[in-house]
């Protein structure tokens, strides 16, 4: 086990004066808390395109980049395989970047930050009492485990089956309860046969 900080750089979002939705549109991609989730890849084709503010300087996502909400009782984490040239994190995500030599996969680093033991950490390291913050002391404090790589491998690609197992589910689920309306439609408005 190491502490986040021993592998990677953890920065803040870029330092947004206003709200992101009411900035004028753009070239430069934008990903807000609601782009990320720990369950599936950010959709770049929903993320806003706004015009940045010229007074400061962006540093852009790199692909390997791992982003983290840093507000509410669970803070999801998103790895970034292959994001658009000119895309920036919002003011409520942090940006982990790998160091060199870390040894391990971007992919992994997210899934293990979204499993329950450093859930539970980052919760009880959080500040706040209405509305939880993560700061940044306390993720380059949470405790990382390094396996092969191999096992992260196997990980991501176990848990990239189940979500998809899960999704499969939702959809199976959906279409039985489109069938079950359908048929108590029928059989309540006397439009079935015996």
């Amino acid at each position: 086990m190491k502490s986040l900080h021993a592998v990677a750089e953890v920065s803040a979002g870029f330092p947004f004066r206003g709200a992101v939705d009411d900035l004028p549109a753009g070239e430069v991609k934008v990903v807000q808390v609601r782009d990320v989730s720990g369950s599936a890849p950010i959709d770049w084709a929903t993320v806003p395109s706004k015009a940045l503010p010229k007074s400061r300087s962006a540093d852009f996502l790199r692909a390997g980049d791992v982003l983290i909400t840093t507000r509410g009782r669970r803070n999801e984490a998103a790895a970034l395989l292959d994001p658009p040239a000119q895309a920036v994190a919002a003011t409520n995500l942090f940006v982990i970047r790998l160091g060199e030599g870390a040894l391990l996969l971007p992919e992994f680093l997210a899934w293990q930050i979204n499993q329950r033991p450093a859930q539970e950490y980052l919760a009880a390291s959080a500040t706040g009492s209405h509305v939880l913050n993560l700061t940044r002391p306390a993720l380059e404090a949470l405790p990382i485990a390094i396996p092969t790589l191999q096992q992260q491998r196997l990980a991501v690609e176990f848990s990239e089956c189940a979500a998809a197992e899960g999704a499969a589910l939702k959809q199976l689920i959906a279409i039985r309860q489109q069938q079950i309306d359908a048929m108590a439609l029928k059989i309540l408005t006397g439009t079935i046969s015996a």
